[in-house]
């Protein structure tokens, strides 16, 4: 299982054309969410305050994300087209990788990591913050209606459901 995680670690730095884990996953982020703050994004990004605020600064340099207003002291990021592009582009390039990797795997073999990878991620999901920081990476299409088993896996900060 750790050698599969390296090995996917290894697929997804080759497709990210040299961008950070970090870069990506905040692109991602503000993809699908629309607009966040430095704090909501340390907190999904798991970085600290600072980091977050040098990351963001440097996606903003580059014309990916904008600032948008106010929000009392925050200041909500948002992508630009540019940055909706690359994060489309990524999402799409990490798809395929992700294709590419359950290729060699028969369809009843595909359902059944499936089921094995939904039960897995509920069950280390403990807090709306953690399952957030698990699906940065995740294409939340897939996730429509409450499908999602990390976020399902949780009914609030703190509270695990339990999905045996």
């Amino acid at each position: 299982l750790l050698a599969l995680s390296v090995w996917l670690q290894d697929q997804a730095a080759a497709v990210h054309g040299g961008l950070s884990p970090s870069v990506v996953a905040a692109l991602l982020t503000l993809m699908h969410r629309g607009e966040a703050t430095a704090t909501e994004l340390a907190a999904i990004l798991a970085l600290s305050q600072p980091a977050t605020t040098r990351l963001l600064e440097g996606l903003e340099k580059n014309g990916w994300v904008v600032r948008r207003g106010r929000l009392g002291r925050n200041i909500p990021f948002a992508l630009t087209g540019g940055g909706r592009k690359l994060g489309a582009r990524l999402e799409a390039e990490r798809l395929a990788q992700a294709s590419r990797a359950l290729s060699g795997l028969l369809n009843h073999e595909r359902r059944a990591l499936d089921r094995l990878l939904v039960k897995m991620l509920g069950a280390g999901s403990r807090s709306r913050r953690q399952a957030c920081r698990l699906c940065r990476f995740c294409d939340h299409g897939i996730c429509r209606d409450g499908a999602c088993p990390v976020g399902s896996s949780v009914t609030e900060e703190g509270a695990h459901v339990d999905r045996a």
